[in-house]
């Protein structure tokens, strides 16, 4: 629905309504936005994704439930082209170089693979100051 809405509507009608969604108690509700999340990056673009959407977006990452952390990491390269490069460095870089420790292979590899793509974008210098030395 939201990507049949201008940005101005879709801050207006849709986004309190899917915050709500990724933060419910619910791991169901936080899994389906976990796994929808690039579409709601394309929908709303840019500047709401990186102001409203990112945030609730990198309490997914460190989910309790194991299945919302995999769809939240698995959609995380979708969504890559739809977030400004200082929330990749200040916001989900820092998220998942502390969240590739977690004792899921499955994750773990997902998240390596979510770091390798995320390096043309965060740059040579930090890519091997951060990214390298953790893979």
């Amino acid at each position: 629905m939201a990507q049949h809405m201008t940005q101005e509507q879709n801050r207006v009608h849709t986004m309190q309504q899917l915050l709500s969604a990724g933060e419910d108690k619910s791991w169901k509700v936080r899994l389906c936005f976990a796994r929808n999340f690039a579409h709601f990056t394309k929908a709303f673009g840019k500047e709401i994704t990186d102001h409203n959407l990112i945030q609730t977006f990198n309490l997914l990452l460190n989910d309790s439930e194991p299945e919302v952390k995999n769809a939240a990491i698995n959609s995380l390269s979708k969504s890559l082209i739809n977030i400004s490069t200082e929330k990749i460095c200040n916001m989900l870089l820092p998220t998942l170089i502390s969240q590739y420790v977690d004792s899921q292979p499955a994750f773990r590899a997902s998240t390596a693979l979510a770091l390798c793509e995320m390096a043309p974008i965060v740059g040579k210098d930090l890519c091997q100051q951060k990214v390298l030395p953790i893979l």
